[in-house]
């Protein structure tokens, strides 16, 4: 669900009048997944932004590098001049909570709430993907 909400983001129907997310893409049309993790539909489906990069590994639509994500392909039509994506961005300082993926286990197991092993980390982040991937294939 995850997916296919962060694909629709990312669609040309969306980002023909979605200015907010354009200018949030940077010169190479990567945009923080914490920006993406602090959309509203997209935190009522999960507020772990870990599970939306793993989650978007599956994607066919967009491409993760990092904590940053853009559409495959034809990412460079949709940027804004360069002078939009400052003038859209001052004062107006992320207020998604950042995160990057590089992290220890005992990060992981702090952000996500978990006293579990890394191992055990992992096994419930490939558990919710592939319940997405299984409601996707379903629809």
């Amino acid at each position: 669900m995850v997916i296919k909400q962060i694909e629709y983001y990312f669609s040309v129907e969306n980002l023909c009048r979605d200015i907010y997310l354009r200018s949030k893409m940077d010169e190479w049309g990567f945009v923080p997944v914490s920006v993406i993790a602090n959309f509203n539909r997209v935190k009522m489906i999960t507020q772990n932004p870990y599970f939306i990069v793993e989650a978007l590994q599956l994607s066919n639509v967009v491409e993760v590098q990092g904590d940053k994500v853009r559409k495959k392909g034809d990412w460079v039509n949709w940027l804004l001049p360069a002078s939009q994506r400052l003038i859209a961005s001052i004062g107006d300082k992320d207020q998604a909570v950042g995160f990057s993926t590089t992290y220890t286990n005992e990060d992981m197991n702090h952000n996500l709430g978990l006293r579990s092993s890394g191992m055990e980390v992992q096994n419930e982040i490939e558990k919710q993907v592939n319940e997405e991937l299984e409601k996707s294939i379903d629809n």
